[in-house]
């Protein structure tokens, strides 16, 4: 295969951090064997938390799930709203038993 036929592989995401708040953005473009343009890879997690993700859509997708659901959790627990710093711990978790069991493949940015 030469150059010219090779497809492109990777994702772009950013996460920037400025005086009024955060930006999340990422690209929209899948790429498993075929090409997907329209991708959604920033998400809410909750009502002031985003995520967005590089990876096995799979994987990332379930992350961002039980992440979701965690801090929905917090919330209705502790009546406040979860801290991006529990966002990330409770991701940092999910990771780390996944890549211990099944091998996971997901890159995220959290922001809020």
């Amino acid at each position: 295969m030469t150059n010219a036929n090779m497809i492109k592989t990777g994702t772009t995401c950013i996460g920037l951090v400025f005086d009024g708040g955060v930006l999340l953005a990422a690209d929209r473009r899948a790429t498993g064997g075929l090409v997907t343009e329209g991708v959604l890879k920033v998400h809410n997690i909750s009502s002031h938390i985003g995520l967005t993700f590089a990876g096995h859509a799979s994987d990332c997708q379930l992350v961002g799930r039980i992440l979701a659901g965690e801090l929905k959790l917090i919330e209705l627990k502790a009546e406040r709203k979860p801290y991006v710093s529990e966002a990330a711990m409770i991701a940092n978790s999910i990771q780390y038993s996944a890549i211990r069991t099944q091998g996971s493949i997901a890159s995220l940015i959290i922001g809020g």
